[in-house]
Formats: C-alpha cells, structure tokens, sequence
C-alpha cells in the first residue's frame, strides 16, 4: 500500500500476508501515519496485490488487483501568491501586447485570439485557446443516434469565431484583463454560441482564462467542450497528474487510476487502423508539456479537465480512412477540455448511456495557463499557487 499526495509517494508498506480461501472475505486494518497535510493537495491511498509465486503464464511480483481510495483529508487553502513582477501594455491598431520579464503576449485584435505567446524567446503557441467543441469522430459516434449524425447537423464540425469585441483594463502595475466578445457561427452562418472570454494576464506569464459560454437553442448535444490551442512543435514530453496511464473518458476510466504520469507527446494519441478520437485523460488536476530546453507550458483548471495532444490537425483526423493518411500538421494540438460527451459501444452494443451524453447548456469555466522553465520551477508547486483574484 502507499499513500499519495501530488502525484508522489508520501508513505508506504506492505501489509501481513493474507491467508484467503477463494471468494473468501477478511477484514483488514491499516495503522496510517499521520499526515502532515500540504496545502492544496489530495491525499490517496492506493493498495495493489501481485503475484508471490510465478506460474506457466504469470510471473511473481505481477499486479493482479489494485484499488484508489481518496482520503477524507481537507484540502488546505493553496499557497498565495503575493510577489509578482511588472509588466507592459502596448495597443496598436492590429494587436494587443502584453510583455514581463520573461514573456511576450500577443493578441491578435481581428480573431481575439493569442497569436503569439513566447517566453525566454521561444515561441509556446501560435494560436491561443480558441473555443472547440468537436471531436474527430469515434467509429461509435458514426453509428450513436445522437452522435456525429447530429453534431454536424448542428454545424459543430464548422464553427467559425466572430469577434464582436476585444479590450483592456490595466488592473494594476503586474496584471491587465483584457475582454473578447464572440459569437460562433456554423459554415452558413448560423449562431450557435455566445461567449464571453476575460483574459487575466499576471506579470508572472500567468493567464487565467474565464470563459462564460451560451448556445443556441438549435445546439442539443455536444462531442466535447473546451478550448483547444496550438502549440509549437519544441515539445516532447507530456506530463499530466489525472486518471491513467492509458486513455481515459467519462464512462471509460474505472481502469485508470490517478496518479502522475509521463510519456513521449508521440505516444499520447492511439494510433487506430481508422483515425479518430484518442488519447483522452479524464480527471486531470494538472498538465504540462515541456521540450529538451525546458521550457514547457502549465495548464490546470477551476475544476477537473479532460486533456489530450497530438500532431495533427481535427480536420485531417475526421476525414482519414486509414492511419497511414494521416500527416504531421506544423504545430501539435493540445485540448483542454471540461466537458466530454462518452464513448459508448453502438458499433457492437449500446449507444451512449444518457448520464454520460453532453447536452448543451450555459457553461461559466477557467482554466489558468502558465510558461515555465522545467529547470527553475516545478509544476507541482504551480499547481498548488492561488492567484490575486481581480
């Protein structure tokens, strides 16, 4: 057994050898330490069985059975933060730029967008979360009554974004927000949703986004729903503290267990004989990307996301037959999404279960974005930080 906070092993042991007849149930007690609490953090408890003799197939010391306990422990108030550096504000007739120490923000006044977020003079994204709310569809979704039939019925697999607005307020001498209206229109046009985007920028490179999102009557369901960036092609390492280590959705994630986990940004996607949506973590408390130099981008939520990253563009996924069609894009895709429709089984089953269909409603979310040197400054404290809220 082992208790963990953060992602790392706080304390461990093993427990007495049980002697359990098949089918047989004992009672168990386990003497826990006590915790000194970290502020910000959950606490589990993770117990795993395995094997203590090998046989034909299995070797001894193989994981047979596993469980995930949260621990009833508060969460202590994370850590404020109260220095934070200076930082420039420059308006032009085509951008807005937001400059600190080590960063420089550029938004893009005709679309709303981040057009550019570069820190230590490495280029982050080249397009800041725009709103999305497609996925590439699953060979369920083709068959599902209420999937991608519908989806494109609504226009989702089309969106384009209209900037109705876009504006700063300097808050002080280390934040600005800067405000973008938009509405969303389907490839005839049509209105599907209203948002509203309050970007706050902190001289640390800390962006807080809040997005308040409405649809329009004519949206019913919807694949997913978050924002999506895209990202320069200097990352290879991804690392995500949520459910895994393989994929994850809402009614696909009772394998997983949460934990922090590492892999190559090549490997997150699945590649299935038919392209599709893949590589999803549910539960997500924080994620990060990084490359060789370490520089890398931090991203964590007001509540639990769903996150995924790929090399290739949604539009080249949803219309690929096959895996070997599928070609590099100039810029890795990284969802962050709060919401996510199920898989279900309607190729060889049941379709969606309704509590894990995604209807449309008025969303009100944030997720908070953060540059990073990986050699300086360690996620895990980011992710325990509480921002000034203006």
């Amino acid at each position: 057994w082992q208790v963990t906070a953060g992602g790392e092993v706080v304390v461990d042991g093993e427990l007495a050898q049980l002697d359990l007849a098949p089918h047989a149930m004992a009672q168990i007690q386990l003497e826990l330490p006590e915790l000194h609490v970290q502020p910000g953090l959950e606490y589990f408890l993770d117990f795993q069985v395995f094997t203590r003799l090998a046989d034909t197939l299995i070797p001894a010391g193989h994981e047979v059975a596993w469980e995930q306990f949260l621990l009833p422990v508060a969460v202590g108030e994370k850590v404020v933060v109260t220095e934070i550096p200076e930082l420039n504000v420059a308006e032009d007739e085509k951008t807005i730029t937001v400059k600190g120490p080590e960063f420089t923000l550029i938004f893009d006044k005709k679309n709303g967008h981040i057009g550019s977020l570069k820190f230590k003079n490495t280029e982050i994204l080249t397009i800041g979360p725009a709103l999305n709310f497609w996925r590439p569809p699953t060979d369920n979704d083709h068959i599902d009554a209420r999937g991608e039939k519908v989806w494109r019925e609504q226009g989702l697999d089309q969106l384009s974004s209209q900037l109705e607005q876009i504006y700063f307020e300097q808050v002080n001498g280390n934040s600005v927000h800067i405000f973008c209206d938009e509405i969303l229109t389907d490839a005839d046009g049509n209105q599907r949703f209203v948002a509203q985007l309050k970007y706050t920028v902190f001289g640390s490179g800390d962006i807080n986004i809040r997005a308040r999102v409405k649809p329009d009557k004519s949206v019913q369901v919807l694949p997913k729903a978050g924002f999506q960036l895209k990202l320069s092609k200097i990352f290879d390492e991804f690392v995500w503290l949520g459910n895994g280590p393989h994929e994850t959705y809402p009614d696909r994630k009772a394998s997983g267990r949460i934990g922090l986990y590492t892999a190559p940004v090549e490997a997150v996607f699945h590649s299935y004989v038919k392209p599709q949506e893949s590589g999803n973590h549910s539960d997500v408390r924080w994620a990060t990307v990084t490359g060789a130099d370490g520089v890398g981008l931090f991203v964590t939520g007001g509540e639990l996301l769903n996150v995924s990253m790929y090399p290739y563009d949604d539009a080249d996924i949803s219309q690929a037959n096959h895996i070997n069609e599928l070609k590099h894009a100039n810029f890795l895709t990284f969802n962050v999404d709060w919401a996510h429709n199920g898989l279900g089984t309607a190729t060889c089953g049941p379709g969606y279960r309704d509590e894990y269909v995604l209807t449309a409603r008025p969303f009100d979310v944030q997720i908070r974005l953060r540059p990073f040197d990986f050699m300086k400054t360690s996620p895990l404290d980011l992710a325990v930080q509480q921002l000034p809220n203006h």
